[in-house]
């Protein structure tokens, strides 16, 4: 294996520590307002694609814009910058698959 692969694979194993770590690890041991971990695992965790977005817009036209447009700005910006490497990851490791599929 060459050593840039082996960097690619470090970092990757890297990137996934951190944000499993940012999404999941932050709240370990810290009881919020007197709720368990894994309850607020359940609050705060979202899978419908565009809640988010369309509950800023709704909290917008309710109350005016506010101190939530910086706190939209950097949500949205947050997440679209933490996930450009998993995107790239992906693409990488599907091309070196395609590669060792053919070969």
């Amino acid at each position: 294996m060459k050593i840039k692969d082996k960097t690619i694979r470090v970092l990757f194993a890297v990137y996934l520590v951190l944000m499993l770590w940012l999404m999941f690890g932050q709240r370990i041991g810290k009881v919020l307002y007197g709720v368990p971990y894994f309850e607020q695992i359940k609050m705060n965790t979202n899978l419908v694609p565009f809640k988010t977005i369309m509950s800023f817009i709704v909290s917008f036209k309710a109350h005016g814009m506010g101190y939530m447009v910086r706190f939209t700005i950097v949500n949205l910006l947050g997440n679209i910058l933490m996930f450009i490497p998993l995107g790239w990851y992906v693409s990488y490791f599907i091309r070196r698959a395609r590669n060792v599929l053919t070969h």
